[in-house]
């Protein structure tokens, strides 16, 4: 076990490195408290300077630590790719700006939206992104100008909370387990990558709440079980 609760896999049971399990905050839900893309990880301001830079390291990223409408519940709060950050409309002024100044090179935006779980509601990758079709058609323009990607709406498993129960990297995805054949196909044509079908955390179907990746790395809520693990490695190409 290493510090800060990053636990190596054995190489007898992955054959890259670029996958690890870990905490954060002491709980495997690690995507609650954070969101990443190729270039950045949004995080709670909890979580230690010294675990901020092991996630830092790992997946090649650089930290922008905040907070979200006040909550550190960043991961269900923000949906995001390496395009563009979009925030709830119940984000504070100086949340704003924090994220705005540190993303220079990034569209950063406000959805002026009734809907503010936008991380629970999108999941996009740098080819295509899926929403909830609670969203409307003014709505899912917005979305697509700020992650600068086509935007499809759908459920999955009959859900509309598809950022929830589905994650998608430049390299692959993961979807809830009750996703249909149908739904699984239609995420593989609007993010251009292979999905797999996936449980985290010893059986959680909101596969994003334990999974954190990009197309360097993948961190894995720490009571992953070992068929899960190579289920996701699997997926998400790593």
């Amino acid at each position: 076990m290493l510090s800060c609760g990053v636990r190596k896999i054995p190489a007898n049971k992955l054959s890259e490195s670029n996958v690890q399990l870990i905490d954060i905050l002491g709980t495997p839900h690690i995507g609650l408290f954070a969101t990443v893309n190729d270039e950045y990880i949004l995080i709670s301001q909890l979580v230690s300077a010294n675990k901020i830079r092991i996630l830092e390291e790992f997946l090649g990223v650089t930290a922008i630590t905040t907070s979200v409408s006040g909550t550190h519940l960043i991961g269900p709060m923000v949906a995001m790719n390496s395009n563009g950050i979009l925030l709830p409309s119940t984000t504070l002024d100086e949340e704003v700006d924090i994220i705005k100044k540190s993303v220079s090179d990034m569209n950063v935006d406000v959805l002026d939206c009734k809907l503010t779980a936008l991380g629970n509601l999108i999941a996009a990758n740098n080819r295509g992104a899926i929403a909830s079709p609670e969203f409307g058609s003014a709505e899912i323009r917005k979305i697509s100008d700020v992650l600068g990607v086509e935007v499809f709406k759908m459920t999955i498993a009959s859900r509309s909370y598809v950022g929830s129960i589905c994650l998608v990297t430049d390299r692959g995805g993961l979807i809830h387990v009750d996703a249909s054949d149908e739904d699984l196909k239609r995420v593989e044509e609007v993010c251009h990558v292979s999905v797999v079908r996936s449980t985290v955390n010893d059986g959680m179907k909101y596969i994003r709440s334990g999974v954190l990746a990009n197309s360097k790395g993948v961190l894995i809520g720490a009571r992953t079980n070992g068929p899960e693990l190579m289920t996701i490695s699997r997926g998400l190409g790593l």
